[in-house]
């Protein structure tokens, strides 16, 4: 539906209530039709929406390591692969922390920190799986010598 700009212009109140009155008479035939192409191509959109997700879900990781001092471990200098890197809660207050806020950890809080531009650069590091956990191990045990 193509319109000069001075008929557009002049009727554009007329127009929008046109177009608002078409799109409400054909509400239940659109989606009616969008669900059937979404059970028709469901593999494909849902193929297409993984390799997406995998993608920001990356580069969202490789942005937070690199706020948090790089894709590399803070102990043992691990850089491999960026898969085996995660953000350590440098006092241990991981568990509160992510209660606190909400969320489990993962992508979620990767989406916090972005979202509050990368705060207590003091608090958290870089740690690779396995330093990580040897500083759980390390904690958890100094709590039971203290007890």
């Amino acid at each position: 539906m193509g319109y000069s700009k001075d008929y557009y212009t002049k009727n554009r109140e007329n127009i929008k209530i046109q177009m608002r009155e078409s799109h409400l008479r054909h509400r239940e035939s659109r989606l009616r039709s969008m669900k059937d192409y979404r059970e028709k191509h469901y593999e494909e959109l849902t193929a297409k929406a993984r390799v997406y997700d995998r993608r920001v879900n990356k580069e969202l990781k490789m942005e937070t390591l690199n706020a948090y001092g790089g894709a590399k471990c803070a102990i043992c200098g691990y850089d491999k692969d960026y898969r085996a890197l995660d953000i350590d809660h440098i006092e241990g207050s991981g568990n509160r922390d992510r209660a606190k806020r909400g969320i489990n950890g993962g992508v979620k809080f990767y989406k916090v920190l972005r979202k509050n531009g990368f705060p207590d650069k003091d608090k958290y590091r870089v740690l690779c799986r396995n330093c990580n956990w040897l500083e759980y191990l390390n904690k958890r045990q100094l709590k039971k010598t203290e007890i």
